[in-house]
């Protein structure tokens, strides 16, 4: 006589549907609150990138002036609305070839301007020099508590600070 065995009630594996909708529902909830500060945090992100690139080109350019023991400039131009603002170092004594060239960035700006180091690695000339200040800014965005547009400050010694927001220098 065979025996038959009887197995006990199994508890089924898995999940369910409704467990896997109440998950999704949550994480869509969780990403949809988390997008306008990806946005903030991606701009502040590309900006500080731009300001950090500045100030490398900055001590580039001072280093380059303590090597030769002469002038050298760093140039901060205009390009046109959609490559931003270039980096130029450029040695005083032959203005024509520049000696490193870099872009800021896709619609990223710096002030216009130019900055002189001498030989010593302090502005030039000095007596006459006052201290450089370049802001980096975006295209079609304003500087706000949110937004955080960077500056560097070249002090008449030589000495660098940068600033993570410029209403902080």
């Amino acid at each position: 006589m065979r025996r038959i065995l009887m197995q006990p009630n199994r508890r089924p594996r898995g999940v369910s549907m409704i467990e896997v909708v109440v998950v999704l529902a949550i994480t869509a909830a969780g990403v949809g609150m988390a997008v306008p500060y990806y946005k903030d945090y991606s701009t502040n992100a590309r900006l500080r990138e731009a300001g950090m690139a500045l100030l490398s080109e900055a001590m580039a350019a001072q280093s380059e002036a303590i090597k030769r023991n002469g002038p050298v400039r760093l140039v901060v131009s205009p390009s046109d609305s959609n490559n931003g603002s270039i980096l130029s170092v450029v040695d005083s004594a032959n203005p024509n070839t520049p000696l490193r060239t870099r872009s800021l960035g896709q619609n990223l700006f710096g002030t216009n301007t130019t900055i002189t180091f001498g030989g010593s690695g302090a502005l030039a000339p000095l007596g006459a020099a006052v201290p450089g200040v370049v802001e980096v800014s975006m295209n079609n965005t304003s500087c706000t508590s949110d937004l955080r547009c960077p500056a560097l400050v070249v002090q008449i010694g030589g000495g660098m600070k940068f600033c993570k927001d410029k209403k902080s220098c």
